[in-house]
């Protein structure tokens, strides 16, 4: 199955694959496919803010601690310098169960002291969840395997962990008075995100983008941007715009824009500080690496801190 559809038959909150109800069979959560029928997406990362490289790094710094302390030592009384009444090897024993202890608690919860004391948690990029250790295992070792994580700050944006309801339509037994079922512990009730399309789409030659230098582009077909963009297919076909950052939070290939006469595509290409859709009102969508999703005009395209609209084209 392309990896754009994936998310078609996947619950939005656990990642199930297909439903027989109403209801997802594993989390229990009114089944909504993390893309829509008409291909929304409906990511359970839509509000989610990825935390700071800068962040991330201290939080790390925080959780590795105590694991260094306790390896120091078992060096230091190792060679002898520092004596003790215990043999070295307990040290490092002590210092290796801590770390496999909180690698086990990010699995389950995404949570560590780092990332307590930093307001974070790392979730999968496609489910939100914390990430399954089996899923996790058999990733390590492939190219990007740790691209498939997303560390979400909780300060700015939602939990990705919350259970997100979305509001009753008209003529359900909520809207015509019924008395509603109890909620979910925990739940969270968001706004409806907005329409991806407009009506000022369709029919046009090309989508138009302005960079936040100010510099505006027009897309007829497909545009690779990024600090100093290469097409991995070779064909030539698709345009590159080289986007001069200093700061290096764009990737070298950061993006993937594609125009498909009445969409504008937006596919984030496994960049390090990842790709939002920010809709005029504010709601933000934390797009899954290699998943495209659609971007109106008035969205602006939020490349790891750098930011495109866009705008209609000719």
């Amino acid at each position: 199955m392309p990896a754009a559809l994936i998310g078609a038959t996947r619950c939005c909150r656990c990642g199930r694959d297909g439903s027989s109800g109403d209801f997802c069979g594993q989390c229990g959560t009114p089944w909504a496919g993390s893309l829509s029928e008409s291909g929304t997406a409906r990511s359970p990362l839509n509000g989610v803010v990825r935390a700071g490289i800068g962040r991330r790094t201290v939080a790390h710094g925080i959780d590795a601690v105590v694991p260094v302390a306790l390896l120091a030592l078992a060096l230091a009384q190792a060679i002898g310098s520092v004596p003790g009444p215990t043999p070295w090897w307990l040290a490092l024993l002590a210092a290796v169960l801590l770390v496999m202890i909180q690698a086990l608690v990010v699995a389950v919860t995404g949570r560590s002291v780092g990332r307590l004391v930093m307001g974070q948690r790392t979730v999968d990029d496609l489910t939100g969840t914390p990430v399954r250790v089996g899923r996790f295992v058999a990733r390590v070792g492939q190219p990007g395997w740790h691209r498939h994580l997303v560390t979400a700050d909780l300060r700015r944006g939602r939990d990705p962990w919350e259970i997100t309801v979305a509001p009753a339509a008209a003529g359900s037994p909520v809207a015509s008075g019924a008395i509603p079922a109890a909620p979910v512990a925990g739940a969270a009730l968001d706004r409806p995100a907005p329409p991806l399309l407009s009506p000022h789409s369709r029919a046009r030659s090309s989508a138009g983008i302005v960079l936040d230098t100010g510099e505006r582009y027009e897309i007829e077909t497909a545009l690779l941007l990024g600090r100093n963009p290469v097409d991995p297919q070779g064909g030539g076909d698709r345009a590159l715009l080289a986007w001069p950052d200093l700061t290096r939070r764009l990737a070298k290939t950061h993006v993937l824009l594609e125009w498909s006469g009445s969409v504008l595509w937006v596919t984030d290409l496994h960049s390090g500080s990842g790709t939002s859709l920010v809709a005029p009102g504010g709601e933000r969508q934390l797009l899954a690496p290699g998943v495209r999703s659609a971007a109106a005009t008035g969205t602006t395209i939020d490349c790891g801190g750098r930011n495109v609209k866009v705008v209609a084209g000719g």
